[in-house]
Formats: structure tokens, sequence, C-alpha cells
């Protein structure tokens, strides 16, 4: 379940090096921490680059509703203002679209859905009756993002303690 408006991406497979790390705050658990936060942040940076240039054309839509969404291009509102650092707790950050609209436009909606391959059980909570049959194409940007800082997070990690 998303933890806020919008979607989120998290590393959940650092549980047991938070648990090594758990009572002491030695240097190669605070460069660990550093380099989660600073792929965070990178993250975050390639999310909103991700958005730069992507627009809806209303007349790229066919129906009213469509060509209304179109025209008021919350993609704008979402790089702006809508994609964060969320500082969890020491070795735990999030990367946050904290915008209702998030996932609908990592996403898309109706016939336009598109979910990339292994965040099928994430995705599957902004599913919501299309009453109104509307198909806004998807624009990935936060998993895109998360998908090519993750190896170098993990690399880096390894680096860190492999010294």
């Amino acid at each position: 379940m998303a933890k806020s408006p919008g979607i989120f991406v998290s590393f959940d497979g650092l549980k047991e090096l938070k648990e090594k790390f758990k009572n002491i705050q030695t240097d190669a658990a605070k460069d660990v921490d550093a380099v989660l936060r600073t792929g965070a942040d990178t993250i975050a940076s390639k999310a909103r680059q991700n958005l730069s240039g992507v627009t809806y054309n209303e007349n790229d839509y066919q129906k009213p509703l469509e060509k209304l969404y179109a025209k008021t291009n919350n993609i704008t509102d979402l790089k702006q203002r809508g994609i964060g650092v969320k500082v969890v707790s020491f070795l735990s950050y999030e990367v946050v679209a904290n915008k209702p609209y998030a996932a609908y436009i990592e996403f898309g909606t109706g016939g336009a859905v598109r979910i990339p391959q292994g965040v099928e059980d994430y995705a599957i909570q902004f599913k919501k009756p299309n009453r109104l049959n509307i198909s806004m194409k998807a624009n990935p940007y936060l998993f895109p993002a998360f998908f090519e800082q993750k190896p170098i997070i993990i690399q880096d990690i390894k680096d860190i303690l492999t010294l």
C-alpha cells in the first residue's frame, strides 16, 4: 500500500544490512547511509529529468475528458513540486512522487496502461474502475530512474563493505 497520495520507491532488500548496523553507527554504516541518501537524491533528480519534455497534447485524445486532462498538464506540477526524498530513518530513504495522479502518469490509464516488469504487484493498487473510459498514455519517470540507479547503489554498498 502506498504511504503517500502518490507513488514511491524504496530499497526493501537492505533489512539484513540494517540489522547488522542496528545499534551502531560505524564509519561503514555512515558511509552506506550516505550512499543511500545520494542514491535517493539521484533517483529523484533523474525522475524529474525523465519528465522533461513530456507533455500531454490535447489533440492526441478524442474524448472530452481526456482533452481536459491533457490541458491541465499535471506533469509540470509533478516535476516542479511533486518528487522528493523522504528520510524514513538511518539507512532508510524513500523517493516519493506525492501527487494523487503520480501513478497515472507513471503507468497510464485505461487501455494505455504500461506496467514495468517487477512492479506489477505494486502497481495493481492504483487500478481503479475506469467508469469514464479515459485512456492516458504512460510516461514512466520514477521506476526507470530507480532501476537505472539501483545497481550503482548496490555496487557502492558492496565496495564499502569489502574494504
